[in-house]
């Protein structure tokens, strides 16, 4: 199951993502694709690019929202991120694409996604802990970042720093019980998900 999670979230991003050449050939990211288009772009040198119809777009805390992209002749549809206040259209603007086609600047990355969070073999979302997946990817170490409670609607910051030293990061809505074990050890269970974030959005002039 494990292998399966990381290997859909790769060619989920190999199918869907066009990264722009640069002089040597490589990329920024491993996980960008190869694929290449025939149009190019000489103001947005590092965003990769698509086309396809904005079917439908949900809000979220302010000012993000989740945009889905039907591209309709590979027959799939992909969610995408979107902070409003860093593309050229209001909100106004970006509802009137609903149902439209539009280019789309993006980036696409592999992100650990936090799933649950365990001291001695116990889970500290309490009821609220999912059922345990032994093919989930895990790590144990020291908890950092988890000094106070979230505020608001946005995720908080919060490490795991394992005895060899490696750090991760996660993002998470951190509540009393996780505060209670800041700088103690934990063990997170995570898988690998790709996120796609909306960088500019150009209405189609068709």
């Amino acid at each position: 199951m494990k292998k399966n999670i990381y290997i859909i979230s790769v060619l989920l991003l190999l199918v869907f993502t066009a990264c722009k050449k640069t002089n040597s050939g490589t990329h920024k990211e491993d996980v960008k694709s190869h694929i290449d288009f025939e149009e190019e772009t000489d103001d947005l040198n590092d965003e990769l690019r698509e086309f396809g119809i904005i079917e439908n777009i949900e809000d979220g805390a302010y000012p993000f929202f989740v945009v889905t992209v039907n591209f309709v002749e590979r027959k799939m549809k992909i969610d995408f991120n979107l902070n409003v206040e860093n593309v050229s259209l209001d909100i106004n603007g970006l509802y009137d694409l609903v149902g439209k086609y539009a280019t789309i600047y993006y980036t696409s990355e592999l992100e650990n996604n936090l799933t649950d969070l365990h001291v001695d073999g116990d889970s500290l979302l309490g009821e609220y802990a999912p059922e345990f997946n032994t093919d989930l990817h895990k790590i144990t170490g020291v908890l950092d970042g988890a000094a106070n409670v979230t505020a608001g609607d946005l995720p908080s910051m919060l490490s795991i720093t394992d005895n060899n030293g490696e750090k991760m990061d996660f993002e998470w809505f951190i509540d009393s019980e996780i505060v209670k074990e800041n700088g103690k050890t934990v063990t997170a269970f995570y898988n690998l998900r790709g996120v796609h974030e909306i960088i500019n959005i150009l209405p189609s002039e068709e």
